[in-house]
C-alpha cells in the first residue's frame, strides 16, 4: 500500500514538472512582448511603429482571442508579391529620414522656391519647390507617393524623400506578422505594396531609412488586393477638334521654335464722353475722357494697336441691349480702318448671365445659348471678326464662377450654332483653380469641359508684395500655373503690363522691359505631349488695351507717365522674332 502511494506521488510530481515548468517559461516571454516585437537585430519595435514594417495599425484587424496576460500583435492581411521597378542613380539626403509614414493632405498649397513644401506636401513643379533636399515626386493619377501615407486621385506632385535600397528597411521576426522581405519581393528595388483596404483606397508606405546613395523614385503602379478594386483612372484627354496645319518654322541646326503668336488685346467700349464717374482711375488717356461710341476714337485706337503689332481686339460684351453692343456698332465697327484689325468677343459672365448657377431649373443655359446665337448673327460674318483655323473665337470670362456647368451643356451650345466656335474659357486662377483636374470647370466625366483655356487677369491682392512690379508678380504667381495648365491642355496665357485699380488694392508698376520679359517667357510655355505643332496658332492675350478703371492699359496716357512705352515694347518684341529654346535638347 505504501509503495503504491509512493508511485502515485511520483506520477503527480512528473505531471507537475511537465505542466508547471512550461508555464513558468512562457509567462515571462509573453510579458516582454507586451511592449512590442523584436527585429532581427534584437531591438524592440513598438506596435505603433508597425508602419515601418509595411503595415498601418489602423487598417489591420485585431485578434479577439486574447488572454488576460498575453497581448498578441495585430494580424496583417496578406500582401501580393511586389514587382520591382527599374531605377536610376541619384543622391540621397540621409539626414532627413522618415520613421513613420506622413499623411498626404490634398491639396496643401502651391509650392514654390520662395515657399517650399515639406514632406508629403504639394503641389510642386520641380525639386526647387521642396524644402532642403526633398525632391518633387511627379506622379500619375492614383500612384502612391514613397514615404507618404494615403493617396490622392489627381496628378498632384508631392515633395518627398529620394528612394532608398530595401536592404536599409528594418525586418521583424514576430511569427504573427510577415517580414518585409517576404512581402517585398526583390531586394534590389522599391516594391508596390497593396494591403486590403476599402474600395478605391490605397496606401503609400515608407520602406525604411536612407543610409547610402542609391536610386531615384520608382514609377509605382498601385495593385489592388483580391478584396479591393484599383482607383478610377481618368481617360487620356486629347483634343478632337484641331485640324492639322503645316509645322511652324524651326531652326535647322537646333530645332528651336520661332515664336510668331497672334496678339490679342482686351478692349472696352463702355466709356461715355466726359463722364467716367462710374469708377475712379489713376491715369488719364491721351485722348481725354473719350466716348467709345465715337468712330474717330476707335480709328485712333486701331492705329495705335496696329503700330504695336496687335492682331485683334477682344471686345467686352455684356448683353444685346447693353452699352457695349451699342458702342461697338457706332464706334469700333464704324471706324474707317476697321479692316486693319480683327475683333473677337469677350463674353462678360457677370453682366451677361442672370445667374451663374447652371443647375436644372435655372435660365443660365438658355441665356448662354440665346446670347451665342445673337453673337453669331450679329458679328461672326463680319469680315474683321477674328477666326482661328477659320473658327470664330469667343472668350468666356471667369468660367470658374459657373456652378453645375457640365460638358454636355457646352455640347448643347455648339449644337445651337451654325458655326464651329472656338471657346476659350477663363478658368485657371489661384487656389484649386491652379490645377486642371481640380478646377471648377477643368475635368468632368473624364474629359476636359472646354477645348481650350486662357486667363484674363491673375491679380490677387493678398498675394501682392508691396512695391513690386507686375512682371515680378506674374513670374512668381502666374508662371507656375501657366506651365501646369499648358502641359496638360490647350492653354493661351495673358501678360499684365501694370495694375492700379479703383478698389484700393496694392498697385503693380510696369515698364517696357518688364512687359518684354513676360512676353519672352509666356510665349514659350510647354505644350501637352499630344499637341501637334502648328495645329493651332500660338496666341497671347494683353490685359489690356484700355481698361483704365483697373489701370492695366497700354493705351498712351495724357501726362506721358509711360506714354507709348508699352505700345513700342510690343512692337519691339514682335519684330525680334523671338526663339524658344528646344527643351528636349537641353
Amino acid at each position: 500500500m505504501k509503495s503504491e502511494l509512493i508511485g502515485r506521488g511520483l506520477v503527480l510530481l512528473v505531471l507537475a514538472i511537465v505542466i508547471v515548468v512550461p508555464i513558468a517559461i512562457v509567462f515571462p516571454r509573453a510579458s516582454s512582448r507586451d511592449k512590442g516585437v523584436e527585429d532581427s537585430s534584437g531591438s524592440a519595435i513598438d506596435a505603433e511603429d508597425l508602419g515601418t514594417l509595411g503595415t498601418t495599425p489602423s487598417s489591420l484587424p485585431m485578434d479577439d482571442s486574447r488572454s488576460p496576460t498575453v497581448s498578441p500583435l495585430p494580424q496583417p492581411t496578406s500582401f501580393p508579391t511586389a514587382q520591382p521597378t527599374t531605377q536610376q542613380p541619384s543622391t540621397l539626403n540621409p539626414t532627413k529620414s522618415p520613421v513613420n509614414p506622413t499623411p498626404l493632405v490634398v491639396p496643401v498649397r502651391g509650392c514654390s522656391p520662395e515657399n517650399p513644401c515639406e514632406l508629403c506636401q504639394g503641389h510642386c513643379s520641380d525639386d526647387s519647390n521642396c524644402q532642403g533636399q526633398l525632391v518633387c515626386f511627379k506622379k500619375e493619377i492614383g500612384e502612391p507617393v514613397p514615404f507618404c501615407e494615403g493617396i490622392d486621385m489627381s496628378k498632384t506632385n508631392w515633395c518627398t524623400h529620394q528612394s532608398i535600397p530595401p536592404s536599409a528597411a528594418p525586418t521583424a521576426t514576430a511569427s504573427s506578422a510577415p517580414t518585409p522581405s517576404s512581402s517585398m519581393g526583390s531586394s534590389s528595388s522599391l516594391p508596390t505594396i497593396a494591403p486590403s483596404l476599402p474600395d478605391g483606397v490605397s496606401v503609400a508606405l515608407p520602406t525604411g531609412i536612407p543610409t547610402a546613395p542609391t536610386s531615384t523614385l520608382p514609377t509605382a503602379t498601385p495593385t489592388g488586393s483580391p478584396t479591393s478594386k484599383p482607383p478610377t483612372q481618368f481617360p487620356t484627354i486629347t483634343p478632337t477638334r484641331l485640324p492639322t496645319t503645316p509645322e511652324p518654322t524651326k531652326s535647322p541646326d537646333t530645332g528651336n521654335r520661332r515664336v510668331d503668336p497672334m496678339y490679342l488685346a482686351y478692349y472696352y467700349p463702355w466709356y461715355y464722353k466726359n463722364d467716367w464717374s462710374q469708377h475712379g482711375y489713376v491715369d488719364t488717356p491721351k485722348l481725354g475722357l473719350y466716348g467709345t461710341d465715337d468712330p474717330a476714337v476707335a480709328e485712333q485706337h486701331i492705329e495705335w494697336a496696329v503700330r504695336a503689332g496687335v492682331d485683334a481686339f477682344v471686345t467686352s460684351w455684356w448683353k444685346p441691349d447693353g452699352v457695349t453692343t451699342k458702342h461697338m456698332a457706332s464706334g469700333l465697327l464704324s471706324a474707317s480702318n476697321i479692316g486693319d484689325i480683327k475683333f473677337a468677343i469677350n463674353y462678360e459672365t457677370k453682366g451677361a448671365l442672370p445667374t451663374e448657377n447652371f443647375a436644372d431649373g435655372t435660365i443660365a443655359l438658355d441665356t448662354l445659348i440665346a446670347d451665342m446665337q445673337y453673337l453669331e448673327e450679329q458679328y461672326f460674318s463680319h469680315p474683321s471678326y477674328c477666326r482661328v483655323n477659320n473658327r470664330p473665337l469667343v472668350v468666356l470670362y471667369i468660367t470658374r464662377t459657373w456652378d453645375n456647368f457640365e460638358p454636355h451643356m457646352l455640347d448643347q451650345v455648339r449644337a445651337s450654332l451654325k458655326e464651329d466656335v472656338l471657346f476659350l474659357a477663363d478658368e485657371p486662377y489661384h487656389g484649386n483653380q491652379k490645377w486642371l483636374d481640380e478646377a471648377q470647370n477643368g475635368i468632368k466625366d473624364g474629359r476636359s469641359v472646354f477645348e481650350a483655356y486662357t486667363t484674363y487677369n491673375m491679380f490677387e491682392n493678398f498675394l501682392i508684395k508691396e512695391g513690386e512690379s507686375a512682371t515680378d508678380y506674374m513670374l512668381r504667381e502666374g508662371l507656375p500655373i501657366f506651365e501646369r495648365w499648358s502641359k496638360e491642355t490647350l492653354f493661351f496665357p495673358n501678360v499684365l503690363p501694370m495694375y492700379h485699380d479703383f478698389r484700393g488694392h496694392l498697385p503693380l508698376w510696369g515698364d517696357a522691359a518688364g512687359l518684354i520679359k513676360q512676353l519672352q517667357v509666356f510665349t514659350c510655355l510647354p505644350r501637352p505631349s499630344w499637341f501637334i505643332e502648328g495645329s493651332i496658332p500660338d496666341m497671347i492675350f494683353i490685359t489690356s488695351f484700355n481698361e483704365w478703371w483697373e489701370g492695366s492699359q497700354i493705351e498712351p496716357d495724357k501726362d506721358d507717365r509711360y506714354g507709348f512705352e508699352f505700345i513700342d515694347a510690343l512692337k519691339t518684341f514682335k519684330e525680334s522674332k523671338w526663339t524658344c529654346e528646344n527643351k528636349e535638347t537641353d
